[in-house]
């Protein structure tokens, strides 16, 4: 006769024999499950990874672009394709190109004949050679005028962009094209570097043939990331890929907190099966107390004593402490990562000399102020200022006391303004200004007075004293147009003739100047 005993020891056994598959295969089952949450969340995460870099790559493009579209859309580049003045190109052309974050620039006739070419390191005496051949040229603008492409060169690779030279008038940019502008922006290091440092990730360019690896299942694990994007050609064919190595912290730490969830749940059912009642209740139930007293009270403190305790929940204390950490560092990034794009999108709105609204933005919103004066029946005023002889300063002092100078011309013209006015750079040594809200010209021509008047005070920038003076053109709505670009081309007629009638002083337009 068998042994109660033994038999009740054997069952026992046979029970915790059965506990344990039961807990093995559980422990099976939950780490499928993780991998496959795993797998979703990183697909998901690749996904959005992409089109944030896109949009940044979008961002940093969007200077470049915006020179290429207002350049091209004026009517002294017109002129500039029939006349070739280098002098003009020097200060409109040369002098834009930094501002703009481009390299290089090249203007072509009709006909795709080189008429100017320039880049920010040599000028115009040896620019760099367009980056593509003639026949290439035409084969691409006359398909589509506003390209936009990548080009290997002698310089390295080159981001480019183009557009057709039309009259100011063409708002549309439907009529025939009077010449074309290309623009280009180097790749270098500096430029990928900036890049990386926006998408907190590792930028490479690699030849357009070269193998690409794909990250591996320990890679995705740790939450590294891999982009390849292709650029393409003027032809739509590849020239150059772009590697982007990037890291999901909250996919890692996602990955980590299953593990630890994992180990958690293997360690608890270790101690089930080998610990009784008694036991449980110290090491299991105590600690858990002690861990969610901690968490709802915020104190980790306590989480350092219950780590100082020497249990089995040292390590969880430590772990759970870890990730408060990394949570903290992670709300620091995400919050440095809107700053930046907050000024990546200041940056693409303004004028980066001066501070002061652009030309594509002060046209924004010169069309919606005619908008609600057309509405209230109220008149706008548009002011074009042109600095008289601010060449002679950037030959005679250089380009950084001329820097200097238009800053302290656009905190002075900013100052002038009313809260409610615009006040923009449109290129140059050229200046806008929208006067909104007034019942009669009498306004407009008290604003230019005052803005005549405070420009006239000496500018002292270190031991040098400067002069400055300035010819204005005033446009006026509704009597001398219904939309932004004929008030500004009419406002800009009327600062040529303040010029021709003696500098320092403005001129209000009318019919005999149009004609």
């Amino acid at each position: 006769m068998k042994s109660p005993g033994k038999t009740i020891h054997t069952r026992l056994l046979m029970l915790l024999a059965a506990i344990s598959a039961l807990s093995i295969m559980g422990l099976l089952g939950l780490h499928l499950l993780q991998q496959r949450q795993i797998a979703t969340v990183q697909a998901a995460r690749d996904q959005e990874f992409r089109g944030q870099f896109d949009r940044l790559l979008a961002l940093h493009s969007a200077t470049l672009a915006a020179f290429t579209s207002d350049y091209s859309y004026w009517d002294e580049m017109v002129s500039f394709v029939g006349s070739g003045d280098r002098g003009w190109a020097a200060i409109n052309i040369d002098a834009a190109l930094m501002p703009a974050i481009a390299h290089a620039a090249w203007v072509f006739d009709p006909q795709f004949a080189l008429v100017y070419g320039t880049d920010v390191e040599n000028g115009a005496e040896r620019p760099l050679a367009p980056p593509l051949a003639a026949d290439e040229l035409r084969e691409l603008l006359r398909r589509q005028p506003f390209a936009h492409f990548y080009a290997n060169s002698p310089a390295g690779l080159l981001e480019v962009r183009t557009a057709p030279i039309q009259p100011s008038a063409d708002s549309a940019r439907v009529t025939e094209p009077r010449g074309y502008l290309m623009a280009a922006r180097r790749w270098d290091a500096s430029h990928l570097r900036s890049i990386g440092e926006s998408a907190d990730s590792r930028v490479v360019l690699a030849p357009a043939t070269a193998a690409t690896d794909r990250p591996g299942a320990h890679d995705r694990a740790l939450g590294r990331l891999r982009l390849d994007l292709s650029l393409p050609g003027w032809n739509g064919k590849p020239v150059a890929r772009l590697e982007v190595y990037g890291t999901s912290l909250a996919t890692s730490i996602w990955h980590a907190q299953l593990k630890q969830q994992l180990i958690a749940y293997a360690v608890m059912c270790t101690i089930m099966l080998v610990l009784l009642r008694l036991a449980l209740t110290r090491w299991v139930e105590t600690p858990l107390r002690a861990l969610s007293r901690s968490l709802e009270a915020g104190d980790e403190q306590a989480l350092v004593r219950l780590e100082a305790s020497n249990t089995e929940f040292s390590g969880i204390s430590r772990l759970l402490r870890d990730h408060l950490m990394q949570r903290r560092e992670l709300e620091r990034e995400n919050a440095e990562r809107r700053q930046l794009q907050s000024e990546l999108l200041r940056l693409a709105n303004s004028d980066p000399l001066t501070g002061l609204a652009n030309r594509r933005v002060f046209r924004d919103r010169l069309g919606k102020q005619l908008q609600s004066a057309g509405g209230a029946g109220a008149g706008v005023g548009v002011l074009y200022a042109d600095l008289d002889l601010f060449k002679a300063i950037n030959d005679n002092h250089g380009h950084e006391i001329g820097d200097r100078f238009l800053q302290v011309i656009a905190e002075r013209l900013q100052n002038c303004a009313r809260s409610n006015d615009i006040v923009a750079r449109f290129g140059g040594d050229e200046f806008l200004v929208c006067v909104d809200a007034v019942s009669d010209r009498s306004e407009v021509e008290q604003v230019a007075r005052r803005m005549l008047r405070v420009l006239a005070e000496p500018v002292r920038i270190n031991a040098l004293e400067i002069r400055p003076s300035a010819s204005m053109g005033i446009s006026y709505f509704p009597d001398h147009g219904q939309d932004p670009d004929t008030l500004i081309v009419r406002a800009d007629e009327a600062m040529y003739r303040a010029k021709q009638s003696g500098r320092n002083r403005y001129t209000v337009f009318d019919l005999s100047l149009a004609n």
